[in-house]
């Protein structure tokens, strides 16, 4: 190899390395720069539902705290009116505040953190299908195969999950059934759910905006636990929520 020759060969092979260096420097900067972004989003996510947690607790603590007993006071007021008290519209009245004081209660116990009622996600899911009538209005079956403890933060995200879905379905799905089957493996917490209504497209969806918050916070707060979610739907076929949420982020 004559001399031009090996300085040809050797240009081309520092060439070679710097491009190769310069492509490895910029796929690094790439790669930081992603893990940065889903960092911030992960932070943004967690700030967002940590503080719709902490403003559902305000208005649930106003309206059992202030509402409510000026509600009572009023109805108190009414029947200590003499010769009023048996009056049918003084009645009516009475039963109308009783019937507002019921569903204020009803309410604020809906949006509050389950955890300050000392309730699992579990217990919790059942109340709010109770308590709203909603075992009523569809048949609702809860198969629950687990012996997990969660932490109050987790607890709480997979209640207002569980939550989501049921009122998804009762509002969009027109369904006769809907089962939410609760399980574990080694490292993930299980929930999957079906039920046999009018299910959905995406698209159609999306151009209707029946999802609207209701999916998305369940993407949110799947995200949020560092789960997955897997929804499986198509129009007359029901709706299926897969959800796998790590064991790790439970605690």
């Amino acid at each position: 190899m004559d001399t031009q020759e090996g300085s040809f060969f050797t240009t081309y092979i520092l060439t070679t390395v710097i491009l190769f260096v310069v492509a490895i420097y910029f796929t690094y900067i790439l790669v930081r720069q992603h893990k940065q972004n889903l960092r911030l989003a992960k932070q943004k996510l967690t700030s967002e539902i940590k503080a719709s947690e902490a403003e559902r607790s305000a208005i649930a603590t106003e309206l059992h705290n202030d509402i409510a007993p000026h509600l009572i006071g009023i109805k108190m007021r009414l029947a200590s009116i003499e010769g009023l008290s048996d009056h049918p519209q003084v009645e009516a009245c009475n039963h109308a505040i009783s019937e507002c004081v019921k569903q204020i209660k009803n309410l604020s116990r809906s949006i509050s953190p389950i955890s300050i009622y000392m309730l699992n996600f579990k217990e919790g899911i059942r109340y709010f299908i109770e308590q709203h009538g909603y075992n009523e209005m569809m048949n609702i079956e809860i198969i629950d195969e687990t012996t997990v403890d969660l932490g109050k933060e987790a607890n709480n995200q997979v209640y207002r999950i569980l939550q989501e879905i049921v009122l998804n379905t009762i509002k969009h799905a027109q369904a006769k059934d809907l089962v939410i089957e609760i399980s574990e493996t080694e490292k993930e917490l299980l929930i999957r759910t079906q039920d046999n209504g009018v299910g959905f497209t995406f698209a159609d969806n999306k151009r209707k905006k029946m999802s609207g918050m209701g999916l998305l916070s369940i993407e949110n707060r799947v995200d949020y636990l560092n789960g997955t979610l897997i929804v499986n739907s198509e129009a007359n076929s029901g709706a299926q929520y897969n959800i796998r949420i790590p064991k790790s982020m439970l605690g």
